[in-house]
């Protein structure tokens, strides 16, 4: 009888641990499906809103191609997205893509073909499971990761391969930076006269690519003044920072001198806000001028760099209110 009563007690500890194991392994498995899952809607949305066609709809017309998406450390640009196609008879095209238009098709050197797939090996492979979360509430959660603006790019293949690339921490040290790299430096070879001022080959990708062309000269030549005194303000960012610094002064209280200091240095967001809303304006006023009325492709290159600078704007500006609202309540910090 105490046999066959052990024997029950341990097949039901058994029965236990099982259980218990099911309930602790699957949703950290779901969680991390679901968060994977979410990460590839995120960029393949990405490709759809850099005006590339779905994965799939190449797949069906029997292309090889890959997509890749670069984009600078602010946003502040306007890059082309990139595809690669390889045909049949192993010609390797490049085509420069934009949101609503792109370039004429380049052929480019087929052996970098091989290389990039060689790199998509390590690319593309699966996730390493997330270890299990410990929920302890007595446990003080980690301090957020620093906040970093460096290059980023997005890239996709046939068969739902999609993948992220970030040069924050150590990105340069993986496989998405090599694969950014080399198509970078591709894109810059295809344009004649175009090798940037920098060994920085994204830096230099964006220095070639950031213009425009346009059909229309005197629209060109009036853009260039406007575009010039966008770029103007790339140090932006860099005060948005030093106004995030000042406002974690100790003892920061209106009256003191740490509170004036930060006051300033919030000031100083609220005019370049002010210097790109002005030249926003200037770009809207060009964009309806029928002195320069041109082609449609030039006006939707207006158009897209007009909606890209206003949402850069937008974004700057909720970042000057919560600067507002930490000056005001520095309670709060």
């Amino acid at each position: 009888m105490l046999v066959r009563l052990s024997h029950h007690m341990s097949s039901i500890s058994g029965l236990l641990s099982l259980l218990a194991f099911i309930l602790l392994s699957a949703p950290a498995s779901a969680e991390t499906n679901g968060a994977q899952k979410r990460q590839e809607d995120f960029v393949r949305r990405i490709f759809a809103e850099a005006g590339f066609p779905p994965m799939p709809y190449e797949e069906v017309r029997g292309h090889e191609v890959r997509h890749i998406v670069l984009n600078d450390p602010y946003g502040m640009y306007m890059l082309p997205g990139i595809a690669l196609e390889r045909r049949a008879d192993g010609v390797v095209l490049m085509t420069l893509q934009y949101r609503d238009w792109q370039e004429t098709p380049v052929p480019v050197d087929a052996g970098l073909w091989t290389e990039l797939v060689e790199i998509e090996n390590e690319l593309y492979a699966p996730p390493p499971a997330a270890p299990p979360r410990v929920r302890n509430p007595d446990t003080k959660p980690p301090p957020p990761p620093p906040i970093c603006h460096g290059w980023s790019a997005r890239f996709a293949a046939p068969r739902g391969r999609t993948a992220s690339w970030s040069a924050c921490g150590s990105g340069r040290g993986r496989p998405g930076f090599e694969y950014a790299e080399r198509v970078a430096r591709l894109a810059i070879d295809s344009r004649a006269g175009c090798r940037g001022e920098t060994d920085d080959v994204l830096r230099a990708f964006m220095q070639c690519f950031s213009g425009l062309e346009f059909a229309n000269p005197a629209l060109a030549e009036r853009f260039e003044a406007i575009e010039k005194d966008w770029n103007s303000l790339a140090y932006g960012p860099a005060q948005l920072m030093a106004a995030r610094q000042a406002l974690q002064s100790p003892g920061l209280r209106p009256g003191t001198q740490q509170w004036d200091l930060a006051r300033e240095e919030v000031a100083k967001v609220s005019e370049l806000q002010n210097r790109r809303l002005e030249i926003i304006q200037r770009l809207g006023q060009l964009l309806n001028d029928p002195a320069t009325n041109s082609s449609l492709p030039d006006r939707e290159k207006l158009r897209r760099v007009l909606e890209s600078w206003t949402s850069f704007r937008q974004g700057q500006q909720d970042n000057y209110i919560r600067l507002l609202e930490d000056l005001l309540y520095p309670a709060n910090l």
